[in-house]
């Protein structure tokens, strides 16, 4: 029994509690209010919920197995969340949701909707759990991988480093191919996986490099011995050649991983091949008893705007050579210095650079534009031969400014033998620095090219000096004692000829008077069609 007030009149109703509130709920539930607020506070909720998350449920990925188990429940979540919408939107509308009314219709489909995006979610939970179980059977898998190759690389060390040669060189190749799993595996990998794998690499390349630089220098061991540590330091430069090798070999990228070979006896011939960055390669103060060739590739960036390289510099300096050093480019190879400081070349020796375009880009030491490209003093070859190069700035002998750095003017004239040969080398400049004795002749053959600077200031020249080319920018002889005569030979013009106190020995005998550039004893010519003498 309940009471009811109606207008004044109290009224007695037998309806029933239950029934009662079942109508209440039923009309609130009909209440399009009711919905729109309950929709809105849901609304928020979702929202601050996933704001205080950094990660999305649908943008998840497999790797993120933490976060996937804390969060399964979402689903559940988000099925609900559909179901409520689906009843919220016809109410929004101001729809009946009674049968086969409009808001009805909008309802079934909605829950259909809602349906398929519960199974749609299902299957994502049930495919993210699947790849949780597949990444960790592939952990396990690459831990096995890993643990494999450190035990091969520990037991191939031991074999390389053993008395038995067949054992010792098949070690080589074992490291090696080694080597490269894990340079590949850093190639594909990334972040902290990728540190990793390239370390494993570099110390593979590490101990085989120690091996030569300990094992390839002439020591007093057994004959047998020797023929041994040849044969397996022969064997590892083999490989390092064929990995560093660009262009032909399909192995993986060793040209970013550093190969320490410095202060090395190689008695054999040595063989670079169309190698990349040449930065990386460290042959300094070695010393090469037989032929030294090395052949540079092109830059694989040279056609980007963006040079990832930045300047490539080959660094020979301190070396020692018996015999010839050849230094070549592969199709349209690019370099900016080829560094000869403070080499030794035996007698009969023999330099050859050929077939390379010198790109002016800052010296690494100084980070400023550097004033040479091929630089070259100390024990000069018996010839010297460039050959096919463009933009190359060619010092022979050692600056004045390096030699007398206080400038005291007291230095002595330093001697330089062997010949010189410059052929067929475009915008090329040539200089040999002030206080210099040249012993050998010099010719430059470039009669379908240009130069830029030919300088040899103060220097005392014992032979004949033949230059022929097509346009030349700047020639300067201050101060310089030519014995045997000097030929002109240019094309076309020559922008600026400098000759002041140049004297040229009649016979290239200095017992004899010496006269001026302009004088018809002087043994000189000069051919253009334009020259302007100062």
């Amino acid at each position: 029994m309940e009471l009811i007030q109606i207008d004044g009149l109290i009224a007695i109703t037998t309806q029933e509690p239950d029934t009662f509130k079942l109508e209440w709920l039923s009309n609130l539930f009909q209440n399009r209010d009711f919905w729109i607020a309950i929709s809105i506070i849901t609304l928020v909720a979702l929202l601050k919920y996933y704001s205080s998350t950094r990660k999305s449920l649908l943008f998840l990925q497999p790797g993120d197995r933490d976060y996937i188990k804390k969060n399964n429940h979402q689903t559940l979540t988000i099925s609900a969340i559909s179901v409520l919408i689906s009843f919220s939107v016809p109410l929004w509308l101001n729809l009946s949701i009674s049968k086969e009314s409009t808001g009805a219709q909008i309802l079934q489909s909605l829950l259909t909707v809602s349906g398929g995006l519960v199974l749609l979610l299902t299957f994502m939970e049930n495919r993210r759990k699947n790849d949780i179980d597949e990444l960790k059977n592939l952990d396990e898998s690459i831990q096995k991988l890993h643990t494999n190759r450190h035990e091969r690389n520990t037991k191939s060390i031991e074999l390389m480093f053993s008395s038995n040669t067949p054992a010792a060189v098949s070690a080589v190749y074992s490291l090696c191919n080694i080597a490269d799993e894990w340079a590949n595996e850093a190639t594909n990998s990334e972040n902290e996986n990728e540190h990793n794998s390239h370390k494993e690499a570099q110390s593979i390349i590490n101990v085989l490099c120690t091996y030569i630089r300990e094992y390839g220098k002439e020591q007093e061991n057994p004959p047998q011995q020797e023929i041994y540590n040849k044969l397996v330091c022969k064997t590892i430069l083999e490989e390092l050649s064929n990995r560093l090798n660009i262009i032909d070999k399909g192995y993986s990228k060793w040209n970013d991983y550093k190969i320490n070979l410095k202060g090395t006896t190689f008695t054999f011939p040595i063989e670079l091949e169309k190698i990349g960055n040449t930065n990386n390669i460290d042959i300094s103060e070695c010393t090469f008893k037989d032929n030294l060739r090395i052949t540079i590739a092109a830059d694989k960036n040279s056609d980007t705007d963006s040079n990832e390289t930045g300047s490539r510099v080959l660094s020979l300096e301190g070396c020692v050579f018996n015999s010839s050093v050849s230094i070549g480019g592969h199709v349209c190879a690019e370099i900016s210095e080829i560094n000869l400081q403070n080499t030794h070349f035996k007698e009969k020796s023999r330099l050859k650079v050929c077939d390379l375009s010198f790109k002016n880009s800052p010296s690494p030491s100084t980070s400023e534009p550097s004033t040479h490209s091929i630089y070259i003093h100390g024990t000069q070859p018996h010839e010297m031969v460039f050959s096919d190069l463009s933009d190359a700035a060619i010092v022979v002998g050692q600056k004045y400014d390096s030699r007398d750095p206080n400038n005291s003017g007291a230095i002595q004239y330093t001697t330089i033998q062997g010949n010189i040969l410059i052929e067929q080398c475009d915008d090329t400049s040539f200089e040999i620095p002030d206080r210099h004795t040249f012993n050998g002749e010099i010719n430059i053959f470039c009669s379908r090219k240009n130069i830029n600077e030919i300088k040899m200031n103060d220097c005392i020249l014992k032979k004949k000096v033949i230059i022929k080319a097509a346009n030349i920018k700047e020639m300067g002889f201050i101060d310089t004692r030519f014995n045997r005569g000097l030929d002109i030979d240019c094309s076309e013009k020559i922008e600026t000829l400098t000759a002041c106190n140049a004297t040229f020995y009649i016979n290239g005998s200095i017992s004899h008077q010496g006269v001026d550039l302009i004088n018809s004893k002087s043994k000189v010519t000069i051919k253009a069609k334009y020259i302007t003498l100062l």
